[in-house]
């Protein structure tokens, strides 16, 4: 990695498959690579004493590791769904400047086609 460069990203986080195989022991080796550690197995052992893993505590577990490499900006409002109305990935965005960030909210705004979603 070259020091100093500054390039934004734009992660596809398959939130629905990591919720669901989070527990399995085969996936702990490349989760750890993934997240960056082991902190995200505490989770595991939430899961066993009954707590809910929501997106969010994904979400926030990943996006942590991206701000403590210097991320500052992150957004995650993008979430693609699947023909039953569920999660199957967020499109996580993150950057260094702040203009970055507001250039993905402006055109995260837009669907595929070009019209503006509604926030309701």
């Amino acid at each position: 990695m070259i020091k100093g460069r500054r390039i934004d990203l734009i992660i596809t986080l398959m939130t629905g498959y990591l919720r669901r195989f989070l527990d399995h022991p085969s996936y702990e080796r490349p989760l750890d690579a993934f997240f960056g550690s082991a902190d995200w197995r505490s989770l595991i052992d939430e899961r066993a004493m009954g707590a809910k893993v929501t997106y969010r505590r994904l979400l926030d577990s990943y996006e942590g590791k991206l701000r403590a490499i210097g991320y500052a900006h992150v957004d995650d409002d993008i979430r693609i769904l699947n023909s039953h109305e569920q999660t199957i990935y967020h499109l996580v965005f993150a950057s260094k400047d702040p203009k970055g960030a507001e250039f993905f909210k402006k055109i995260s705004r837009r669907k595929y086609g070009g019209q503006a979603r509604l926030d309701i």
